[in-house]
Protein backbone atom coordinates (compact mmCIF):
# COMPACT_ATOMS: atom_id res chain seq x y z
CA UNK A 1 0.00 0.00 0.00
CA UNK A 2 2.80 2.44 0.91
CA UNK A 3 4.79 1.91 -2.58
CA UNK A 4 1.49 2.96 -4.22
CA UNK A 5 1.15 6.51 -2.75
CA UNK A 6 4.36 6.64 -3.06
CA UNK A 7 4.01 6.29 -6.51
CA UNK A 8 0.49 8.02 -6.55
CA UNK A 9 2.87 10.94 -4.80
CA UNK A 10 5.79 11.10 -7.54
CA UNK A 11 2.79 11.08 -10.57
CA UNK A 12 1.15 13.49 -9.13
CA UNK A 13 4.54 16.08 -8.84
CA UNK A 14 5.65 14.99 -12.27
CA UNK A 15 2.36 15.55 -13.92
CA UNK A 16 2.11 19.14 -11.73
CA UNK A 17 5.91 20.12 -13.22
CA UNK A 18 5.09 18.75 -16.57
CA UNK A 19 1.71 20.53 -16.53
CA UNK A 20 3.78 23.96 -15.67
CA UNK A 21 6.52 23.53 -17.99
CA UNK A 22 4.05 23.28 -20.69
CA UNK A 23 1.82 26.17 -19.36
CA UNK A 24 5.22 28.28 -19.54
CA UNK A 25 6.47 26.99 -22.63
CA UNK A 26 2.68 27.62 -24.13
CA UNK A 27 2.13 31.15 -22.34
CA UNK A 28 3.38 33.38 -25.01
CA UNK A 29 1.05 31.42 -27.26
CA UNK A 30 -1.55 32.41 -24.83
CA UNK A 31 -0.73 35.83 -24.77
CA UNK A 32 -0.80 35.35 -28.51
CA UNK A 33 -4.25 33.97 -28.69
CA UNK A 34 -5.79 36.68 -25.89
CA UNK A 35 -4.32 39.52 -28.29
CA UNK A 36 -5.86 39.19 -31.12
CA UNK A 37 -9.39 37.90 -29.88
CA UNK A 38 -9.99 40.80 -27.95
CA UNK A 39 -11.29 43.45 -29.84
CA UNK A 40 -9.03 46.07 -31.66
CA UNK A 41 -10.49 49.76 -32.04
CA UNK A 42 -7.96 51.16 -34.17
CA UNK A 43 -7.63 48.26 -36.44
CA UNK A 44 -6.64 49.94 -40.37
CA UNK A 45 -5.21 47.96 -43.28
CA UNK A 46 -2.26 48.65 -44.94
CA UNK A 47 -2.79 51.35 -47.72
CA UNK A 48 1.40 52.60 -48.14
CA UNK A 49 3.70 53.50 -46.88
CA UNK A 50 7.53 52.15 -45.79
CA UNK A 51 7.55 48.86 -44.59
CA UNK A 52 10.30 46.76 -42.82
CA UNK A 53 8.39 43.35 -43.09
CA UNK A 54 6.14 41.25 -44.99
CA UNK A 55 4.92 37.84 -44.24
CA UNK A 56 1.87 35.55 -44.49
CA UNK A 57 -0.52 34.79 -41.40
CA UNK A 58 -3.15 32.72 -40.48
CA UNK A 59 -6.15 34.64 -39.74
CA UNK A 60 -8.25 32.08 -37.38
CA UNK A 61 -12.31 32.83 -37.39
CA UNK A 62 -12.86 33.42 -33.97
CA UNK A 63 -10.19 36.26 -34.29
CA UNK A 64 -12.21 40.08 -34.16
CA UNK A 65 -11.12 41.32 -37.05
CA UNK A 66 -8.51 40.16 -39.94
CA UNK A 67 -7.21 44.40 -41.00
CA UNK A 68 -4.21 44.02 -38.30
CA UNK A 69 -2.73 40.83 -35.96
CA UNK A 70 -0.24 40.52 -33.06
CA UNK A 71 2.84 38.38 -33.97
CA UNK A 72 6.17 38.36 -32.88
CA UNK A 73 8.61 40.35 -34.45
CA UNK A 74 11.18 37.68 -34.57
CA UNK A 75 12.34 34.35 -33.14
CA UNK A 76 13.08 33.66 -29.77
CA UNK A 77 11.82 37.01 -29.30
CA UNK A 78 8.84 37.12 -26.88
CA UNK A 79 7.07 40.78 -27.62
CA UNK A 80 3.93 41.01 -29.68
CA UNK A 81 4.04 43.67 -32.70
CA UNK A 82 1.03 45.03 -34.70
CA UNK A 83 0.75 44.03 -38.20
CA UNK A 84 -1.44 45.09 -40.93
CA UNK A 85 -3.07 43.41 -43.86
CA UNK A 86 -2.50 44.43 -47.11
CA UNK A 87 -5.60 46.04 -47.97
CA UNK A 88 -7.89 44.96 -50.94
CA UNK A 89 -11.21 47.61 -50.46
CA UNK A 90 -13.57 44.93 -51.00
CA UNK A 91 -16.29 43.54 -48.72
CA UNK A 92 -15.60 39.70 -49.10
CA UNK A 93 -12.00 39.01 -47.77
CA UNK A 94 -12.23 35.27 -49.03
CA UNK A 95 -11.67 36.33 -52.86
CA UNK A 96 -7.98 37.49 -51.84
CA UNK A 97 -6.72 35.05 -49.08
CA UNK A 98 -3.76 32.75 -50.39
CA UNK A 99 -5.55 30.02 -48.20
CA UNK A 100 -9.09 29.50 -46.79
CA UNK A 101 -11.05 26.73 -45.18
CA UNK A 102 -13.47 26.64 -42.17
CA UNK A 103 -10.34 27.32 -39.38
CA UNK A 104 -8.66 29.98 -40.85
CA UNK A 105 -7.20 32.79 -43.64
CA UNK A 106 -4.13 33.53 -44.69
CA UNK A 107 -3.13 37.36 -45.98
CA UNK A 108 -0.27 39.10 -46.77
CA UNK A 109 0.75 41.24 -43.59
CA UNK A 110 3.59 44.02 -43.06
CA UNK A 111 4.69 45.76 -40.49
CA UNK A 112 5.14 49.37 -40.43
CA UNK A 113 8.11 50.87 -40.59
CA UNK A 114 8.97 53.47 -37.46
CA UNK A 115 10.67 56.23 -38.97
CA UNK A 116 11.11 57.94 -35.44
CA UNK A 117 12.83 54.72 -34.35
CA UNK A 118 16.99 54.58 -33.28
CA UNK A 119 18.94 54.57 -36.47
CA UNK A 120 21.21 52.04 -34.49
CA UNK A 121 17.86 49.25 -34.98
CA UNK A 122 18.84 46.33 -37.23
CA UNK A 123 14.99 47.41 -38.18
CA UNK A 124 15.19 48.94 -41.75
CA UNK A 125 12.87 49.78 -44.63
CA UNK A 126 12.21 47.06 -47.47
CA UNK A 127 13.63 48.07 -50.86
CA UNK A 128 12.16 45.42 -52.58
CA UNK A 129 10.32 41.64 -52.30
CA UNK A 130 9.92 38.77 -53.97
CA UNK A 131 7.60 36.05 -54.28
CA UNK A 132 7.89 32.39 -55.27
CA UNK A 133 5.15 30.26 -56.62
CA UNK A 134 7.04 26.82 -54.42
CA UNK A 135 8.13 27.45 -50.57
CA UNK A 136 10.76 24.85 -52.33
CA UNK A 137 12.12 27.28 -54.74
CA UNK A 138 14.20 30.76 -54.63
CA UNK A 139 12.26 33.42 -56.94
CA UNK A 140 14.20 34.29 -59.88
CA UNK A 141 14.41 37.64 -59.04
CA UNK A 142 16.53 36.65 -56.07
CA UNK A 143 19.13 34.60 -57.70
CA UNK A 144 19.61 37.07 -60.89
CA UNK A 145 20.77 39.47 -58.17
CA UNK A 146 22.78 36.68 -56.15
CA UNK A 147 24.45 34.81 -58.79
CA UNK A 148 24.36 37.06 -62.10
CA UNK A 149 25.74 33.86 -63.99
CA UNK A 150 22.29 32.60 -63.66
CA UNK A 151 19.65 33.99 -66.09
CA UNK A 152 17.24 31.17 -67.18
CA UNK A 153 14.04 29.98 -65.49
CA UNK A 154 15.89 26.40 -64.38
CA UNK A 155 18.19 28.54 -62.18
CA UNK A 156 14.92 28.70 -59.74
CA UNK A 157 15.88 24.89 -59.00
CA UNK A 158 18.19 25.85 -55.98
CA UNK A 159 19.95 23.58 -53.74
CA UNK A 160 17.57 23.83 -50.32
CA UNK A 161 20.04 23.44 -48.28
CA UNK A 162 21.81 26.48 -49.51
CA UNK A 163 18.79 28.37 -49.21
CA UNK A 164 17.45 27.11 -46.37
CA UNK A 165 18.27 27.39 -42.62
CA UNK A 166 15.86 24.24 -40.34
CA UNK A 167 13.93 25.74 -37.81
CA UNK A 168 12.96 23.72 -34.86
CA UNK A 169 10.85 20.79 -33.97
CA UNK A 170 8.99 23.28 -31.92
CA UNK A 171 8.54 25.57 -34.65
CA UNK A 172 7.55 23.26 -37.09
CA UNK A 173 4.96 21.60 -34.95
CA UNK A 174 2.99 24.75 -34.65
CA UNK A 175 3.72 25.45 -37.94
CA UNK A 176 5.26 28.50 -36.98
CA UNK A 177 5.36 31.67 -39.50
CA UNK A 178 8.41 33.60 -38.24
CA UNK A 179 10.96 34.21 -40.49
CA UNK A 180 13.84 31.78 -40.81
CA UNK A 181 16.41 34.93 -40.64
CA UNK A 182 18.49 33.18 -43.67
CA UNK A 183 20.16 35.94 -46.05
CA UNK A 184 22.13 35.94 -48.81
CA UNK A 185 24.71 37.88 -49.39
CA UNK A 186 23.04 40.46 -46.88
CA UNK A 187 20.21 41.46 -49.01
CA UNK A 188 17.71 39.09 -49.59
CA UNK A 189 15.85 37.61 -46.76
CA UNK A 190 13.11 34.22 -47.15
CA UNK A 191 11.06 35.60 -44.38
CA UNK A 192 8.76 32.53 -44.86
CA UNK A 193 6.97 30.48 -47.04
CA UNK A 194 7.11 32.32 -50.19
CA UNK A 195 8.10 35.45 -49.31
CA UNK A 196 11.37 37.09 -49.65
CA UNK A 197 12.75 40.83 -48.81
CA UNK A 198 15.64 42.74 -50.03
CA UNK A 199 17.20 45.49 -47.19
CA UNK A 200 19.71 47.79 -48.98
CA UNK A 201 20.71 50.80 -47.72
CA UNK A 202 19.51 52.87 -50.65
CA UNK A 203 17.38 55.95 -51.70
CA UNK A 204 15.02 53.78 -53.10
CA UNK A 205 12.34 51.65 -50.93
CA UNK A 206 8.93 50.08 -51.13
CA UNK A 207 6.42 52.55 -50.61
CA UNK A 208 2.88 50.33 -51.63
CA UNK A 209 1.79 46.73 -52.05
CA UNK A 210 -1.40 46.21 -53.72
CA UNK A 211 -3.19 42.66 -54.86
CA UNK A 212 -5.44 42.35 -58.02
CA UNK A 213 -7.53 39.64 -58.78
CA UNK A 214 -8.37 37.97 -61.96
CA UNK A 215 -6.80 36.89 -65.29
CA UNK A 216 -4.85 39.05 -67.68
CA UNK A 217 -3.78 41.71 -65.35
CA UNK A 218 -1.34 44.06 -66.62
CA UNK A 219 1.03 46.79 -64.41
CA UNK A 220 2.04 49.71 -66.39
CA UNK A 221 1.68 52.39 -63.94
CA UNK A 222 4.83 54.39 -62.97
CA UNK A 223 7.12 53.16 -60.40
CA UNK A 224 5.06 50.05 -60.27
CA UNK A 225 6.06 46.48 -60.71
CA UNK A 226 4.15 43.13 -60.85
CA UNK A 227 6.21 41.15 -58.54
CA UNK A 228 4.34 37.50 -59.30
CA UNK A 229 1.60 37.61 -61.82
CA UNK A 230 -1.49 35.27 -61.14
CA UNK A 231 -0.46 33.23 -57.79
CA UNK A 232 -3.36 30.67 -56.69
CA UNK A 233 -4.87 29.32 -54.11
CA UNK A 234 -3.99 26.15 -52.49
CA UNK A 235 -6.91 24.78 -53.88
CA UNK A 236 -5.75 25.80 -57.72
CA UNK A 237 -10.07 26.53 -58.11
CA UNK A 238 -10.09 30.13 -57.28
CA UNK A 239 -9.67 33.47 -58.21
CA UNK A 240 -5.56 34.11 -59.14
CA UNK A 241 -3.94 36.85 -57.57
CA UNK A 242 -1.32 39.25 -59.17
CA UNK A 243 0.60 40.83 -56.50
CA UNK A 244 2.46 44.53 -57.34
CA UNK A 245 4.84 47.01 -55.44
CA UNK A 246 5.91 50.36 -56.12
CA UNK A 247 9.33 51.49 -55.22
CA UNK A 248 9.92 55.58 -54.88
CA UNK A 249 13.25 57.09 -55.23
CA UNK A 250 14.80 60.28 -53.36
CA UNK A 251 14.57 58.87 -49.79
CA UNK A 252 17.25 60.76 -47.55
CA UNK A 253 18.86 59.18 -44.66
CA UNK A 254 16.12 59.80 -41.83
CA UNK A 255 13.84 58.22 -44.98
CA UNK A 256 12.06 61.25 -46.13
CA UNK A 257 9.28 60.42 -48.28
CA UNK A 258 9.87 61.92 -51.63
CA UNK A 259 7.46 64.08 -53.53
CA UNK A 260 5.55 63.01 -55.96
CA UNK A 261 6.88 63.07 -59.64
CA UNK A 262 3.44 63.66 -61.57
CA UNK A 263 1.99 66.71 -61.89
CA UNK A 264 -1.72 66.55 -62.22
CA UNK A 265 -1.59 70.09 -63.44
CA UNK A 266 0.87 69.79 -65.72
CA UNK A 267 -1.54 66.87 -67.41
CA UNK A 268 -4.16 69.17 -67.77
CA UNK A 269 -2.37 71.35 -70.43
CA UNK A 270 -1.86 68.72 -72.24
CA UNK A 271 0.42 69.62 -75.14
CA UNK A 272 0.77 72.40 -77.18
CA UNK A 273 -0.39 71.85 -80.68
CA UNK A 274 -1.49 73.16 -83.90
CA UNK A 275 -4.68 70.64 -83.60
CA UNK A 276 -5.76 68.25 -80.72
CA UNK A 277 -7.11 64.59 -81.10
CA UNK A 278 -9.53 62.70 -78.92
CA UNK A 279 -10.03 59.42 -78.31
CA UNK A 280 -13.61 57.78 -77.59
CA UNK A 281 -13.85 54.28 -75.83
CA UNK A 282 -17.51 53.26 -74.57
CA UNK A 283 -19.11 50.44 -73.07
CA UNK A 284 -15.92 48.07 -72.35
CA UNK A 285 -17.71 45.66 -69.74
CA UNK A 286 -14.81 44.36 -68.13
CA UNK A 287 -15.97 41.27 -66.22
CA UNK A 288 -12.16 39.90 -64.45
CA UNK A 289 -13.84 36.06 -63.99
CA UNK A 290 -12.59 33.21 -64.97
CA UNK A 291 -14.93 32.18 -67.59
CA UNK A 292 -12.66 31.35 -70.50
CA UNK A 293 -14.50 33.62 -72.96
CA UNK A 294 -14.41 36.46 -70.97
CA UNK A 295 -10.84 36.13 -70.56
CA UNK A 296 -10.19 35.66 -74.42
CA UNK A 297 -12.88 39.02 -74.63
CA UNK A 298 -11.03 40.97 -72.31
CA UNK A 299 -7.74 40.27 -73.91
CA UNK A 300 -8.92 40.83 -77.46
CA UNK A 301 -10.67 44.70 -75.81
CA UNK A 302 -7.26 45.61 -74.61
CA UNK A 303 -5.08 44.42 -77.91
CA UNK A 304 -8.00 46.51 -80.02
CA UNK A 305 -7.14 49.79 -77.64
CA UNK A 306 -3.45 49.17 -77.68
CA UNK A 307 -3.95 49.24 -81.88
CA UNK A 308 -6.01 52.19 -81.87
CA UNK A 309 -3.39 54.14 -79.68
CA UNK A 310 -0.77 52.84 -81.67
CA UNK A 311 -1.62 53.94 -84.80
CA UNK A 312 -3.78 57.01 -84.09
CA UNK A 313 -1.75 58.49 -81.21
CA UNK A 314 -4.48 60.68 -79.61
CA UNK A 315 -3.71 63.14 -77.46
CA UNK A 316 -6.19 62.18 -74.84
CA UNK A 317 -9.00 59.75 -74.17
CA UNK A 318 -12.12 59.95 -72.88
CA UNK A 319 -13.99 56.75 -71.76
CA UNK A 320 -17.86 57.31 -71.64
CA UNK A 321 -18.82 54.83 -69.45
CA UNK A 322 -19.68 50.95 -68.40
CA UNK A 323 -16.17 49.70 -68.40
CA UNK A 324 -17.22 47.38 -65.24
CA UNK A 325 -20.06 45.16 -66.01
CA UNK A 326 -21.99 45.54 -62.78
CA UNK A 327 -22.34 42.14 -60.32
CA UNK A 328 -21.01 40.59 -62.70
CA UNK A 329 -17.34 42.31 -62.50
CA UNK A 330 -15.61 40.62 -59.39
CA UNK A 331 -12.31 42.83 -59.01
CA UNK A 332 -13.14 46.52 -60.10
CA UNK A 333 -9.07 47.54 -59.74
CA UNK A 334 -8.23 44.79 -62.10
CA UNK A 335 -10.58 45.49 -64.51
CA UNK A 336 -10.36 49.51 -64.80
CA UNK A 337 -6.36 49.04 -64.34
CA UNK A 338 -6.98 46.43 -67.39
CA UNK A 339 -8.60 48.83 -69.44
CA UNK A 340 -6.42 52.25 -69.08
CA UNK A 341 -3.00 49.74 -69.10
CA UNK A 342 -2.67 50.78 -72.83
CA UNK A 343 -3.19 54.76 -72.35
CA UNK A 344 -1.04 54.71 -69.15
CA UNK A 345 1.57 52.81 -71.41
CA UNK A 346 0.94 55.20 -73.91
CA UNK A 347 1.59 58.12 -71.35
CA UNK A 348 -1.55 59.65 -72.43
CA UNK A 349 -3.75 61.48 -70.33
CA UNK A 350 -7.60 60.54 -69.35
CA UNK A 351 -10.56 60.84 -68.18
CA UNK A 352 -13.74 58.56 -66.91
CA UNK A 353 -16.89 59.26 -67.37
CA UNK A 354 -19.08 56.78 -65.10
CA UNK A 355 -22.44 54.98 -66.16
CA UNK A 356 -24.57 52.28 -65.01
CA UNK A 357 -22.64 49.55 -64.94
CA UNK A 358 -19.73 51.26 -63.02
CA UNK A 359 -20.47 49.72 -59.85
CA UNK A 360 -19.42 46.51 -57.41
CA UNK A 361 -21.50 44.38 -55.18
CA UNK A 362 -17.87 44.26 -53.40
CA UNK A 363 -17.25 48.47 -52.64
CA UNK A 364 -18.84 51.29 -52.44
CA UNK A 365 -19.00 53.80 -55.62
CA UNK A 366 -16.65 56.57 -53.49
CA UNK A 367 -13.99 53.42 -53.20
CA UNK A 368 -14.09 53.26 -56.94
CA UNK A 369 -13.91 56.84 -57.67
CA UNK A 370 -11.24 57.27 -55.29
CA UNK A 371 -9.55 54.66 -56.81
CA UNK A 372 -9.87 55.85 -60.15
CA UNK A 373 -8.78 59.53 -59.00
CA UNK A 374 -5.36 58.16 -57.80
CA UNK A 375 -4.71 56.56 -61.44
CA UNK A 376 -1.33 58.17 -63.24
CA UNK A 377 -2.76 60.28 -66.14
CA UNK A 378 -6.24 60.06 -64.85
CA UNK A 379 -7.93 63.50 -64.85
CA UNK A 380 -10.99 62.50 -62.89
CA UNK A 381 -9.35 64.34 -59.46
CA UNK A 382 -9.27 67.54 -61.06
CA UNK A 383 -13.75 67.06 -60.92
CA UNK A 384 -15.84 69.30 -59.34
CA UNK A 385 -18.25 68.01 -56.43
CA UNK A 386 -20.82 66.82 -59.05
CA UNK A 387 -18.12 65.29 -60.92
CA UNK A 388 -18.35 67.31 -64.37
CA UNK A 389 -14.91 68.13 -65.47
CA UNK A 390 -13.60 70.95 -67.91
CA UNK A 391 -10.26 70.68 -69.83
CA UNK A 392 -9.12 74.25 -71.32
CA UNK A 393 -7.58 74.35 -74.17
CA UNK A 394 -5.42 77.02 -76.20
CA UNK A 395 -3.34 76.21 -79.16
CA UNK A 396 -0.91 79.12 -78.75
CA UNK A 397 -1.21 80.84 -74.95
CA UNK A 398 -1.00 77.91 -72.81
CA UNK A 399 2.49 78.82 -70.52
CA UNK A 400 5.46 77.06 -69.92
CA UNK A 401 5.63 77.24 -65.65
CA UNK A 402 3.18 74.54 -64.43
CA UNK A 403 3.46 76.78 -61.46
CA UNK A 404 1.17 79.56 -63.27
CA UNK A 405 -2.58 79.24 -62.95
CA UNK A 406 -3.13 80.12 -66.45
CA UNK A 407 -7.13 80.12 -65.94
CA UNK A 408 -6.04 83.88 -65.21
CA UNK A 409 -4.12 84.37 -68.14
CA UNK A 410 -7.08 84.48 -70.51
CA UNK A 411 -10.60 85.76 -71.09
CA UNK A 412 -11.50 83.37 -73.84
CA UNK A 413 -10.66 79.63 -74.50
CA UNK A 414 -9.89 78.52 -77.91
CA UNK A 415 -11.54 75.12 -77.20
CA UNK A 416 -12.76 73.76 -74.00
CA UNK A 417 -13.55 69.82 -73.60
CA UNK A 418 -16.33 68.91 -71.18
CA UNK A 419 -16.40 65.78 -69.78
CA UNK A 420 -20.31 65.46 -67.80
CA UNK A 421 -21.76 63.27 -65.07
CA UNK A 422 -24.58 61.90 -66.50
CA UNK A 423 -26.27 62.01 -63.19
CA UNK A 424 -26.17 65.35 -62.19
CA UNK A 425 -27.25 68.73 -63.09
CA UNK A 426 -25.27 70.76 -65.52
CA UNK A 427 -26.80 73.93 -64.83
CA UNK A 428 -24.51 75.24 -62.23
CA UNK A 429 -21.26 73.80 -64.17
CA UNK A 430 -21.61 76.62 -66.95
CA UNK A 431 -22.13 79.00 -64.21
CA UNK A 432 -19.15 78.94 -62.76
CA UNK A 433 -17.61 78.89 -66.13
CA UNK A 434 -18.61 81.57 -67.26
CA UNK A 435 -17.71 83.08 -63.24
CA UNK A 436 -14.20 82.13 -64.04
CA UNK A 437 -13.01 82.92 -67.58
CA UNK A 438 -16.19 85.54 -68.17
CA UNK A 439 -17.58 84.55 -71.47
CA UNK A 440 -17.98 80.60 -73.30
CA UNK A 441 -15.15 79.04 -75.05
CA UNK A 442 -14.83 79.48 -78.97
CA UNK A 443 -15.38 75.98 -79.34
CA UNK A 444 -16.43 73.01 -77.07
CA UNK A 445 -16.63 69.43 -77.28
CA UNK A 446 -18.70 67.18 -74.70
CA UNK A 447 -19.41 63.81 -73.53
CA UNK A 448 -20.91 61.55 -71.13
CA UNK A 449 -21.91 58.08 -70.59
CA UNK A 450 -25.96 58.88 -71.37
CA UNK A 451 -27.53 60.36 -74.01
CA UNK A 452 -30.09 63.15 -73.61
CA UNK A 453 -33.20 62.92 -74.59
CA UNK A 454 -32.82 65.03 -77.80
CA UNK A 455 -31.52 62.10 -78.92
CA UNK A 456 -34.43 60.49 -79.87
CA UNK A 457 -34.98 62.46 -82.18
CA UNK A 458 -38.29 61.67 -84.92
CA UNK A 459 -39.09 62.47 -88.54
CA UNK A 460 -36.29 63.50 -91.24
CA UNK A 461 -32.70 64.51 -89.39
CA UNK A 462 -29.04 64.44 -90.85
CA UNK A 463 -27.33 61.30 -89.41
CA UNK A 464 -24.11 59.44 -90.42
CA UNK A 465 -23.77 55.92 -89.14
CA UNK A 466 -25.74 53.43 -87.63
CA UNK A 467 -28.98 54.08 -85.29
CA UNK A 468 -30.42 50.95 -84.16
CA UNK A 469 -31.34 51.38 -80.39
CA UNK A 470 -33.50 53.15 -79.01
CA UNK A 471 -33.46 52.33 -75.01
CA UNK A 472 -35.20 53.85 -72.62
CA UNK A 473 -33.06 55.72 -70.28
CA UNK A 474 -32.59 55.06 -67.03
CA UNK A 475 -34.17 56.13 -63.84
CA UNK A 476 -31.40 57.96 -61.00
CA UNK A 477 -30.15 60.13 -64.41
CA UNK A 478 -29.98 63.67 -65.67
CA UNK A 479 -32.59 63.91 -68.37
CA UNK A 480 -32.68 67.82 -68.75
CA UNK A 481 -34.45 69.12 -71.87
CA UNK A 482 -33.10 72.39 -71.97
CA UNK A 483 -29.41 70.81 -71.91
CA UNK A 484 -29.09 70.99 -75.61
CA UNK A 485 -29.91 75.00 -75.45
CA UNK A 486 -27.55 75.55 -72.65
CA UNK A 487 -24.74 73.64 -75.12
CA UNK A 488 -25.93 75.94 -77.66
CA UNK A 489 -24.68 78.97 -75.23
CA UNK A 490 -21.73 76.80 -74.57
CA UNK A 491 -20.42 76.63 -78.23
CA UNK A 492 -20.89 72.99 -77.89
CA UNK A 493 -20.85 72.00 -81.51
CA UNK A 494 -20.82 68.19 -80.52
CA UNK A 495 -21.73 65.75 -77.63
CA UNK A 496 -20.67 61.90 -77.49
CA UNK A 497 -22.35 59.21 -75.76
CA UNK A 498 -22.13 55.67 -74.93
CA UNK A 499 -25.02 53.36 -73.57
CA UNK A 500 -26.91 52.43 -76.64
CA UNK A 501 -24.07 49.94 -78.19
CA UNK A 502 -25.52 49.00 -81.30
CA UNK A 503 -25.56 52.50 -81.98
CA UNK A 504 -22.42 54.35 -83.47
CA UNK A 505 -23.85 57.46 -85.22
CA UNK A 506 -24.24 61.08 -85.54
CA UNK A 507 -27.02 62.72 -85.95
CA UNK A 508 -27.66 66.75 -85.97
CA UNK A 509 -30.17 68.62 -83.63
CA UNK A 510 -31.06 71.73 -83.24
CA UNK A 511 -28.80 74.76 -83.03
CA UNK A 512 -26.62 72.28 -85.57
CA UNK A 513 -25.48 70.61 -82.70
CA UNK A 514 -24.22 67.02 -83.53
CA UNK A 515 -25.16 64.02 -81.14
CA UNK A 516 -22.68 61.38 -81.45
CA UNK A 517 -22.04 57.43 -80.12
CA UNK A 518 -19.12 55.70 -80.10
CA UNK A 519 -20.50 52.42 -80.11
CA UNK A 520 -19.16 49.37 -77.59
CA UNK A 521 -15.27 49.32 -77.69
CA UNK A 522 -14.96 45.91 -75.75
CA UNK A 523 -15.61 42.22 -77.63
CA UNK A 524 -17.64 40.98 -74.35
CA UNK A 525 -20.18 43.92 -74.19
CA UNK A 526 -23.55 42.48 -75.83
CA UNK A 527 -24.15 44.41 -79.04
CA UNK A 528 -25.55 43.70 -82.51
CA UNK A 529 -23.81 41.02 -84.73
CA UNK A 530 -23.61 43.93 -87.24
CA UNK A 531 -21.79 45.96 -85.15
CA UNK A 532 -18.09 44.84 -84.54
CA UNK A 533 -16.46 46.86 -81.74
CA UNK A 534 -15.76 49.93 -82.68
CA UNK A 535 -14.07 53.66 -81.30
CA UNK A 536 -14.87 56.96 -82.00
CA UNK A 537 -11.81 60.08 -82.51
CA UNK A 538 -12.73 63.94 -82.50
CA UNK A 539 -9.91 66.50 -84.03
CA UNK A 540 -9.87 69.78 -84.08
CA UNK A 541 -8.00 71.41 -86.37
CA UNK A 542 -6.62 75.34 -85.26
CA UNK A 543 -5.18 76.16 -89.06
CA UNK A 544 -8.35 75.05 -90.56
CA UNK A 545 -10.87 76.00 -87.97
CA UNK A 546 -12.74 72.77 -87.94
CA UNK A 547 -13.77 69.71 -86.23
CA UNK A 548 -13.66 66.60 -87.96
CA UNK A 549 -14.77 62.99 -86.81
CA UNK A 550 -14.69 59.55 -87.56
CA UNK A 551 -14.39 55.80 -86.57
CA UNK A 552 -12.24 52.58 -86.37
CA UNK A 553 -13.66 48.99 -85.65
CA UNK A 554 -11.72 45.48 -84.68
CA UNK A 555 -12.76 44.00 -87.70
CA UNK A 556 -11.47 46.63 -89.89
CA UNK A 557 -8.43 48.45 -87.52
CA UNK A 558 -6.77 49.78 -90.04
CA UNK A 559 -9.45 51.03 -92.05
CA UNK A 560 -11.07 55.12 -91.01
CA UNK A 561 -15.21 55.30 -92.27
CA UNK A 562 -17.88 57.51 -91.18
CA UNK A 563 -16.12 60.42 -91.83
CA UNK A 564 -17.48 63.76 -91.35
CA UNK A 565 -17.30 67.44 -90.58
CA UNK A 566 -18.77 68.33 -86.77
CA UNK A 567 -18.02 72.02 -87.43
CA UNK A 568 -16.20 74.34 -90.32
CA UNK A 569 -15.69 77.99 -90.07
CA UNK A 570 -17.36 79.77 -92.60
CA UNK A 571 -15.11 81.61 -94.93
CA UNK A 572 -14.89 85.33 -94.48
CA UNK A 573 -15.54 87.21 -97.54
CA UNK A 574 -13.58 89.59 -98.91
CA UNK A 575 -14.96 93.15 -100.18
CA UNK A 576 -13.48 94.20 -102.76
CA UNK A 577 -11.47 97.82 -102.32
CA UNK A 578 -12.48 101.02 -104.13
Amino acid sequence: MVPQRKLLKVFKKTTYLTTFLLLCIAWSRLRLFFLNVKSQPNAVEYNGGLIDDIKLMKCYRWYKNCETLYAQSAVHDNSFVLWNRVSKNMTDSSLYAIESNWLYETFFYVHLFNTNANKEDEKQPLADIAVSRDPSLVPLTVLQEVMPSLRSSDSMMGNKRLYYQKTSWWYRFWNNPLPTKMNLMNKWKHNNDILWSKIQHDSCLITNIQLYLGSNFVESRPFWKEIIHELHNEDGNSIPISITRKVECGFDANHTFPKNTINNKDLLQLKQKSDLKILQLSDIHIKGNEENSAILGEFQSRIFISRIIDIERPDLVVITGDILDGNKSVDYQTCILNVVQPIIRAQIPFVISFGAKDFSKYATQQEITDFVNQIPYCLNKNSDSNGHLTIPYNFSTIPNDSKDDYSNLITQNDLAIFIFNSKTSKRQFFKDYISLYKSPPKLALAFQYLPIPTYRLSGVFPIIGQYNERNLLPEGFDNDDNLINYMHEMNIKALSCGFDHSNDCCLQSIHDIWLCYSGATGLTAPHSIFMPPSVRLFKVDNIDKSITSWKRNYNKIDEVYDYQYIYNQPKQKHTPSN
